[in-house]
């Protein structure tokens, strides 16, 4: 099981293969390729993605209007470099900064920037932001999950 973290609130969902969105999935190939030759990614409705990716961990940038609205930080393994730049990201963007430790891994940890988005968006991103972990870091590979 994998923990999805919402660091805002502190929410934590487990999840497995079973709740990866296939639709999404199939698609994350183009998505990942594109951003690792380019800067940004068209994702859908307006949105577009940024990645930076190393050593079993990544950090996905979602913008809206070139500014980001959500932060996604996935590792494999417990990682307290990852978990400063997490920490160090809900100060400066949170006005107040929910008080956890860090979670046991494998986990995604997805950061809410306030920003006016446009709701439908979030109504996606929980799925892309958990199937981008399982295309990472999970050795999926296309004949299966």
């Amino acid at each position: 099981m994998i923990n999805h973290i919402t660091y805002n609130t502190g929410n934590n969902v487990k999840f497995s293969a079973s709740d990866i969105d296939r639709r999404i999935l199939f698609k994350m190939k183009n998505f990942v390729n594109d951003a690792r030759k380019n800067e940004f990614s068209e994702l859908f409705d307006g949105v577009k993605f940024k990645l930076t990716q190393e050593h079993g961990m990544y950090i996905a940038s979602l913008y809206y209007m070139k500014f980001p609205f959500l932060m996604s930080y996935g590792s494999r393994n417990k990682s307290d470099y990852l978990w400063e730049l997490v920490t160090d990201a809900g100060k400066k963007f949170l006005p107040q900064t929910p008080i956890m430790i860090q979670p046991q891994a494998p986990y995604v940890i997805d950061l809410v920037i306030p920003f006016p988005v446009p709701l439908e968006i979030y109504n996606w991103t929980g799925d892309f932001t958990r199937c981008l972990f399982w295309y990472l870091l999970m050795n999926y590979n296309e004949k299966g999950i």
